[in-house]
């Protein structure tokens, strides 16, 4: 509703906006509770597509979009590039949302919120990747995010 708002703000008097779409946003003790939750139980977190940002990114992207020179009304999504699970992507699709065609390679922990938008319009790329122990590795490990080297 709020982007359609803003859709018809934008064509009524010309006011420029950027929407942006946020999946869980975290860092410190709310990430590594969340990435073990999701460590813990995927399924449960099926219908959010195993999606985050660390808060530090989420600001980052703010900022940018602040920014910019944009002209119009656009809807972005701000995501980290990799999901919140130790669990290959294209494995939980398979198990969670069985027979959901892919659009593009799923390899690795590849997220599956398609960011392209924000990057090339606000130039905006996560620095924080997960550094969730692996499904294999013991639950006590440490769960949180790391920045790119």
């Amino acid at each position: 509703m709020l982007e359609e708002t803003a859709r018809a703000t934008h064509r009524r008097h010309g006011t420029d906006i950027v929407c942006m779409r946020f999946p869980f946003t975290g860092t410190g003790e709310r990430l590594a509770r969340q990435l073990a939750a999701v460590r813990d139980d995927p399924a449960a977190h099926r219908m959010d597509l195993w999606g985050w940002l660390d808060t530090r990114d989420g600001s980052r992207a703010v900022r940018y979009a602040l920014h910019a020179e944009l002209t119009g009304c656009h809807v972005l999504n701000v995501a980290a590039d990799d999901t919140s699970s130790p669990v290959p992507t294209a494995q939980l699709l398979d198990e969670f949302h069985p027979g959901v065609p892919y659009f593009a390679e799923l390899t690795g922990h590849a997220s599956l919120f398609d960011t392209t938008a924000c990057a090339r319009l606000l130039g905006f790329a996560p620095e924080y990747r997960r550094s969730a122990p692996d499904a294999d590795a013991g639950a006590s490990a440490e769960a949180g995010a790391e920045r790119r080297a």
